[in-house]
């Protein structure tokens, strides 16, 4: 129809300029040509941003994240929009404004917590767009349509029923969207009609993730720790480190039962410490949070009880995220067994619930010491530490005093070997001897007369009865 209409005033003019008229009547045309192309353009683009609106009212009802943003800009490289990337849909294009007095198609959030479509014309008040039924449309269903029809803006949502809304003339109009704001965590858009669109960055939400499965896996180590500790013949089988540069990442620690656990040095955010205290009055240990400054408190279940560490219903806390859906932004939750997650709270301080966030940095393991041929010391800032042997070492007293001519009994253990096969010999001098006996006991007979420089025996451990396996323990010996 409007090319129909075009055509026929083109031609009118053209004949009048051939009966002598001046080129008045071309430029006419010209500018009348480029007044509906600018139109058909921003009609086209206009339909655009209705989908954009549409993607952008899913992304926040299904949560989506955003991945990253970028600048639209024209042949002269001035800046006429923006791009949003999301984590999982298309990305959308948000245009600076709008040529020609244009119908605003928006949408606003109902009670429901669903957004719907509104339209408004030439700066009037926005109405709920309505189908047939005179039900308010909503965004995540049909996307509305603008088209120009005998010089006139229509709108339909269903591309049967069309609504004028008013001439589509070439005066200015007003941005579609009022701001764009790129922050710390989030991407907001505001648009003119003052529904805000609001998204987390990925990259942030990524970051507290990778954090959040290390602290969850440092809460596990520390439960992995205490059983083997709770058994006196666990030990480390296995032990490796992982290191950026000159920095202790993890450790990875493989025990004689198959349990396994990795220890992350540091966190990089302000997740709250889950650690294992003992209970001085009953040496059990038990679960414990803190945030930031505070001292750790005791981890209650729904009936006010601690929990143990170590027992027939053990479970261990962990840590998660949850997203507020009035501000967008995650707090920290905990989660005990199979109850549902509940909020962390701020209790010695403001007493709100603990935002996620990644501006601070704190250590929940101090150390991990590997220095001992035998023990293997894990350390944590709270005090705590946790001792494990390696697996095939012996531990046997190697400082010890005698009188002369006296007998000594010494116990020995060797970690791993749970069938007692290793064998044991030993080198002596200066009348000291060596006898076993069948218990893992080593025997040592002092002569009557030794000074501290003589009194010293070197023990052979032949593992597990191999051969291929030997660890030496030097005793040393100083007289009474």
């Amino acid at each position: 129809m409007r090319r129909a209409f075009l055509a026929i005033v083109i031609i009118l003019l053209s004949a009048a300029a051939f009966t002598g008229c001046d080129n008045g009547y071309r430029e006419r045309i010209d500018e009348m040509t480029a007044r509906v192309d600018s139109l058909e353009a921003q009609c086209s683009r206009y339909n655009a941003i209705l989908m954009s609106i549409k993607t952008m009212a899913q992304a926040v009802q299904e949560k989506d994240m955003v991945t990253g943003t970028s600048l639209l800009k024209d042949d002269s490289g001035k800046t006429i929009g923006y791009r949003i990337f999301f984590l999982h849909r298309e990305p959308v294009s948000l245009y600076n404004g709008t040529a020609g007095s244009v119908p605003y198609v928006g949408s606003t959030k109902g009670s429901d917590g669903i957004y719907y479509w509104t339209v408004s014309y030439n700066g009037g008040e926005p109405v709920l767009l309505k189908d047939t039924n005179g039900n308010p449309v909503p965004c995540m269903g049909q996307v509305p349509y603008i088209i120009i029809r005998n010089k006139s803006w229509y709108i339909t949502y269903d591309g049967v029923t069309y609504e004028e809304l008013g001439p589509a003339s070439g005066e200015d109009a007003d941005a579609m969207f009022k701001s764009f704001q790129v922050g710390t965590e989030t991407v907001r858009v505001i648009m003119s009609n003052g529904t805000v669109y609001e998204w987390p960055l990925f990259a942030v939400y990524s970051a507290l993730r990778s954090q959040l499965d290390q602290i969850n896996a440092n809460a596990e180590a520390q439960a992995v720790l205490v059983r083997a500790m709770a058994s006196s013949w666990i030990s480390i089988t296995d032990i490796s480190v992982t290191v950026d540069g000159k920095d202790t990442i993890s450790t990875h620690i493989e025990l004689s039962n198959g349990d396994k656990c990795d220890i992350y040095s540091v966190r990089q955010s302000n997740v709250p410490v889950i650690t294992l205290l003992e209970d001085s009055t009953d040496g059990k240990y038990y679960w414990a949070m803190a945030y930031g400054d505070q001292f750790p408190q005791w981890i209650t279940d729904a009936t006010g009880m601690r929990i143990q560490a170590v027992s027939d219903e053990a479970s261990t806390p962990v840590i998660g995220m949850m997203k507020d859906d009035e501000d967008g932004h995650y707090y920290w939750t905990i989660k005990i067994g199979d109850a549902d997650p509940v909020f962390i709270y701020d209790e010695n301080g403001s007493g709100q619930r603990v935002q996620a966030i990644l501006d601070a940095a704190g250590a929940i393991f101090a150390d991990v010491d590997m220095s001992d041929p035998v023990w293997v010391t894990v350390r944590m800032i709270s005090g705590e530490i946790y001792r494990l042997p390696r697996i095939f070492s012996v531990e046997i007293e190697t400082e010890i005093e005698m009188a002369p001519g006296a007998s000594i009994s010494l116990p020995y253990k060797v970690y791993g070997d749970d069938n007692r096969t290793t064998t044991v010999s030993a080198m002596t001098q200066d009348g000291f001897s060596v006898h076993y006996s069948n218990a893992p006991v080593i025997i040592i007979d002092s002569p009557a007369e030794f000074s501290s420089t003589s009194g010293q025996v070197i023990l052979v451990f032949n593992i597990c009865n191999t051969g291929t396996r030997t660890v030496l323990k030097t005793i040393n010996i100083r007289p009474l």
